[in-house]
């Protein structure tokens, strides 16, 4: 039997609305190819829809709460500034990984995101190759970490394509008239030149290691299609109203065409798969191509998104797959299992997705293990001191900024830096809801609502989460406070707005975009501006129904609707939440007229199929409700609550095997799904005679019941409680490795007079206390006294200020030659070479550490970073386990761990290792001396 090879082709945003007319027009002949031989159909996207998660998702098979990517964009590890998104944050192994360490070879190209490249058994290109940062005729130079092997950067550095070398005969496939552009003011062509440059070298990487490299499996990811949309699908057939028949009649044809030049890549990927091989193509979601499209983004930094659809595109052709068939209920956490299921490998149980079993001929029972993460083996990963989560570590940076250790970032940087994490936390908790975690969503929405009350989409999603978990009271409250909210800021932005107007110049139109960064800063404040002094009537409109509704309030409830009602038509994107509505009001056919008019608007809109299931359902047409739900499960597969009306349907049918399966996916997808439980005990009593089971299930609904019920009772259950009141186990010390060894002297030509001597650790772990002992024992310091002693330190800090700058301003090492000087741990990589260093590294019980940093905050009435002592630890071990990995690799640099407790324990002992590891001068009598106990008490002085 022939070795499986697995191609996984990658792209982004496309779907069938677009595609199936060019394919009627014979104008995709190879994947009408593709189709014909094996099966395709949607898959569905998870939320939020944003790339970098979507994609890692694909990877791992997993939610982003659990793989770690949580955005566009992150913090640099010292919080200085912002860097696009790499794959250091993930936490979990990508599918590449897990064939890494079974034994396969893997190519990987231009993977949202996958830089820095993985040292993988075969070949990664990530995703920051193409992106051109060369000047035209210059040789191209690729950013280090772009290629693994390194060897391998030469041969594909070369096929990089700079988007001013493209020649008009790449530009007009898409624009056939490109030369009636004005590019003096229409910065369009750029945009377009810039992505088919960038779509070029990712097919030139991935056709020249698919050729000449061996492998196994393959992902190739084409961001193109996603990018030719958002810049010209509002170009796209028919012309919306807001599009000028000048802009329509140059533009109309770039995204057709984008798509027709992904087939023709298609083609070449195609002719370099034997029949052997099992391709897969996909989407992460799609694009809306028709009367959908908005003209409207939201001011918010992801809000492009708008314009995606729920559902992409699937395609799976290879020699077990079936054949010019479609498939239905397919996501896209179900790739990865799928991908390992073709190696005969197990999915993990921790993975979200299910293998596509139909899509297969002969499907095999899979048997899932525990998890991958735990699997031993080389996995082709970076070192664990490589990973690290940037958002925490933004913040533990932010901590030593306010503790005075490490100098603070520029305005514009810091700035950066708040929104970047403000973002990747909103995207968690996102996903945490996506993933029916409504407890772990409302903790996050409640803090990014207080740290930023003006973002009333912290408001309304905090009033999403709380209601599936019957937080009735503080979902009142917040409705209440999102009023106040609204109403407060709207004046002050209708003020601040006019008085904007008044002094500014008009801006170019859309379609020539900004002309710098500030210009686009200052659009987007205006944007803010706009949606601030608009206020959200119809939004509290629906909600104070919906809080109505849910508080058994009809008549509330109905003024509120009528008021909705009044707006004449223009609250069509409401219809499905008024149908909800109108439903529990006991008025059926208004709502079902309200669905069918939503599916009229998008007929493959799972959750108005599944509602209208439920209305025939409670009408008694069974027939109708099995059929509504079946099609919204094979748009969307993960509805629990859909699973669980379709096994009721069919359980009114006396279909009762068919019944018991659905309702065991719906616990499966969620285990507390209460109507579930009850119908599984009711079936498994009533028609199966099988009394465990529904006893078990019994059991579980009457648990669920009284939690349900507690929870409506106070309106604070404690597992989710916001994060001021929610009690967090403090970690566990662990006791700090012995090291008693001395490191080797430097050589015998380094004259001691020139070494650094540095005293180092986080703040609060006995540096202080270093440095005094050191000044006792003769040795000279290198200190401003611009700090001056407090109550935190009383016998001073011996900081220099400049030593705090050190990632912007080296000059002043020369100054600390001979001498002793205080650096922060986390800035030590940056000791500049050409120096030699000793470094005294203090280190100490890492709960006690951060206690004594919060003591020292508060006395100072700062804020400090916003994690949890948990958090923090992690953060800061795997800061000093980086620190540690980088320096062990610098010659020049000698190291001595010097561990506090242990000082304070065996003063005599420490002393003796310190005088032999720096040498004389050292007056051990005098640097005993300075170590003061007692001092520890007040506050850990340390």
């Amino acid at each position: 039997m022939p070795k499986p090879r697995v191609l996984l082709i990658g792209w982004d945003a496309a779907d069938w609305k677009v595609i199936r007319p060019l394919l009627q027009a014979g104008e995709m002949p190879n994947l009408a190819r593709l189709i014909s031989a094996g099966v395709h159909g949607n898959i569905a996207t998870v939320n939020p829809v944003l790339s970098p998660m979507l994609w890692t998702s694909i990877a791992t098979g997993k939610r982003a709460f659990k793989h770690g990517i949580h955005g566009f964009a992150e913090p640099l590890p010292d919080g200085s500034d912002v860097r696009p998104i790499t794959l250091l944050s993930r936490k979990t192994k990508a599918v590449w990984n897990i064939l890494n360490q079974t034994g396969h070879r893997s190519i990987v190209v231009g993977w949202w995101p996958s830089h820095p490249a993985e040292p993988i058994n075969g070949a990664m290109v990530s995703n920051f190759f193409q992106h051109p940062s060369w000047p035209a005729g210059t040789p191209s130079r690729l950013p280090a970490g772009t290629v693994h092997p390194p060897e391998l950067e030469k041969c594909l550095g070369d096929l990089r394509v700079n988007p001013m070398e493209l020649a008009g005969e790449f530009i007009r496939p898409f624009i056939p008239e490109y030369q009636k552009v004005d590019q003096a003011a229409d910065k369009r062509l750029h945009t377009l030149g810039k992505i088919i440059a960038e779509t070029m070298s990712i097919h030139g990487a991935a056709t020249e290691l698919l050729e000449n490299q061996s492998w196994d499996f393959a992902a190739i990811y084409y961001s193109g299609i996603d990018h030719f949309c958002h810049g010209f699908m509002r170009y796209h057939p028919p012309r919306l109203p807001w599009v000028s028949e000048k802009d329509f009649a140059l533009y109309k044809d770039v995204v057709a065409n984008a798509y027709r030049y992904h087939d023709a890549m298609l083609g070449t990927l195609l002719r370099l798969a034997d029949e052997n091989t099992t391709v897969i193509l996909m989407s992460d979601h799609g694009f809306h191509p028709d009367h959908l499209r908005t003209a409207y983004i939201p001011a918010e930094p992801a809000g492009p998104a708008v314009e995606h659809r729920a559902f992409g595109i699937l395609c799976l052709k290879g020699p077990g797959v079936q054949s010019g068939r479609e498939i239905y209920g397919a996501g896209i956490l179900d790739i990865c299992p799928t991908v390992l299921a073709l190696f005969g490998l197990s999915p993990g149980k921790d993975m979200d997705g299910k293998v596509l079993l139909n899509a297969f001929k002969d499907p095999a029972p899979v048997e899932p293990i525990e998890t991958w993460d735990a699997v031993p083996g080389d996995a082709g990963v970076h070192p664990p001191e490589a990973r690290l989560d940037s958002a925490a570590s933004a913040e533990a940076y932010k901590q030593l900024v306010e503790l005075g250790y490490v100098a603070p970032p520029g305005a514009d940087a810091q700035e950066a830096v708040d929104e970047t994490l403000r973002e990747l936390k909103y995207n968690l908790a996102r996903s945490y809801r996506d993933g029916q975690c409504c407890g772990e969503a409302i903790t996050l929405a409640e803090e990014l609502w207080t740290r930023w009350p003006k973002e009333h989409r912290f408001g309304l999603f905090l009033i999403d989460c709380l209601a599936p978990i019957g937080q009735l009271a503080r979902r009142r409250a917040a409705i209440e406070e999102l009023e106040r909210r609204i109403d407060r800021y709207q004046a002050e932005a209708q003020a601040e707005f006019a008085r904007r107007e008044r002094e500014q110049k008009p801006d170019k139109s859309p379609g020539e975009g900004p002309a710098s960064p500030e210009q686009r800063r200052r659009l987007f404040e205006d944007h803010q501006l706009r949606e601030l002094a608009h206020g959200r009537p119809l939004v509290l409109e629906w909600l104070k129904a919906s809080q109505a509704m849910m508080e058994d309030k009809p008549a509330e409830a109905r003024k509120h609707l009528q008021k909705l009602s009044n707006e004449n038509g223009s609250i069509r994107h409401m219809n499905q939440r008024v149908a909800a509505a109108l439903m529990d009001l006991g008025d059926r056919e208004a709502a079902e007229q309200l669905i069918h008019e939503a599916l009229e608007l998008e007929p493959e809109n799972s959750l108005a199929k599944a509602q209208l299931a439920a209305i025939h359902l409670e009408a008694g047409r069974c027939d109708e409700a099995v059929e509504a739900a079946a099609e919204s499960l094979s748009l969307e597969y993960f509805q629990p609550g859909v699973h669980a009306l379709l096994g009721h349907a069919l359980m009114k049918q006396g279909q009762h095997a068919a019944a018991e399966k659905e309702l065991l996916v719906a616990v499966a997808q969620n285990p507390r799904n209460l109507t579930a439980h009850e119908l599984l005990g009711r079936l498994f009593r009533d028609h199966l005679n099988r009394p465990a089971e529904a006893y078990a299930h019994e059991g579980r609904a009457m648990s669920l019941r009284h939690e349900l019920a507690a929870q409506k009772r106070d309106g604070n259950a404690a597992n989710n409680a916001p994060a001021r009141d929610r009690k967090i186990q403090p970690p566990v010390p662990e006791p700090l490795p012995e090291e008693t060894s001395i490191p080797e002297p430097f050589e015998s030509n380094v004259d001691r007079r020139d070494v650094v001597t540095v005293v180092s650790g986080l703040p609060r772990s006995g540096t202080s206390m270093m440095m005094q002992l050191l000044q006792g024992a003769g040795r000279e310091i290198l200190s401003d006294g611009k700090r001056s002693a407090d109550e935190d330190n009383p016998l001073g800090y011996f900081e220099f200020a400049k030593a705090m700058e050190l990632a912007r301003d080296k000059s002043w090492l020369p100054q600390a030659r001979g001498k002793v000087v205080k650096i922060v741990a986390q800035l030590l990589p940056l000791l500049p070479r050409g120096e030699h260093y000793q470094v005294v590294f203090m280190q100490r019980n890492l709960p006690e550490v951060i206690a004594s940093q919060k003591t020292m905050l508060a006395r100072q009435h700062r804020r400090g970073a916003d994690l949890e002592d948990p958090e923090l630890v992690k953060t800061y071990e795997a800061h000093i386990a980086r620190v540690r990995h980088q320096l062990a690799n610098r010659p020049e640099i000698r190291v001595l761990h010097v561990d506090y407790e242990r000082l304070l324990s065996d003063p005599e002992k420490g002393i003796e290792r310190l005088a032999a590891f720096l040498g004389q001068p050292f007056d051990k009598e005098a640097a005993a001396q300075k170590i003061r106990p007692e001092l520890r008490h007040q506050a850990s002085t340390r």
